[in-house]
């Protein structure tokens, strides 16, 4: 690879952030304020999203470039903040199995694209769980100080529903 290390670190950078927000962004979305096209969309693209950060970490020429430029005296002069921006990703790829055999490496991009459908699964039904759940109360008794165009709010909800009293 003709690329000079540290340049590498910075082009990891630039190519990650987008995809950092992007991701985050429409997590949050949601998680937020979801909807059946959202929540579709979103389940389509996040087994790439996870494979590509599940692949990242354990790419060998990805690696060699970071832990040759770590032990490089350029590295060691760096200011600061480019120091401890340097040492995190060299600890989180190791951490995320960097210095795996490339078996080991399969075996864990396999665990961590399952680990993350599942996730996926189970934040998807608790969202829907979540969506479906709605307390009926019968009289407005435990309402008390509830501005009154919430009470009256709630008295529509549960008309809307067909149930009688008060939605919540």
């Amino acid at each position: 690879m003709d690329v000079a290390p540290n340049a590498a670190l910075d082009a990891l950078d630039a190519a990650v952030q987008p995809l950092d927000w992007a991701a985050t962004l429409v997590s949050h979305l949601d998680s937020v304020r979801s909807s059946d096209a959202l929540s579709a969309a979103y389940a389509e693209v996040r087994p790439e999203i996870s494979a590509f950060y599940a692949d990242l970490p354990v790419h060998a020429g990805l690696w060699a470039l970071l832990s040759a430029f770590a032990a490089t005296e350029e590295a060691k002069h760096l200011d600061p903040v480019r120091a401890r921006a340097l040492s995190k990703t060299i600890d989180e790829f190791r951490r995320h199995g960097a210095m795996l055999s490339d078996e080991d490496k399969r075996v864990l991009v396999e665990t961590d694209r399952a680990l993350s459908s599942a996730t996926l699964s189970f934040s998807q039904n608790v969202l829907e769980s979540t969506g479906a759940f709605a307390l009926y109360l019968k009289d407005d008794g435990r309402l008390a100080g509830v501005p009154p165009h919430v009470v009256a709010a709630a008295k529509r909800a549960a008309a809307t529903d067909e149930h009688e009293g008060y939605k919540q």
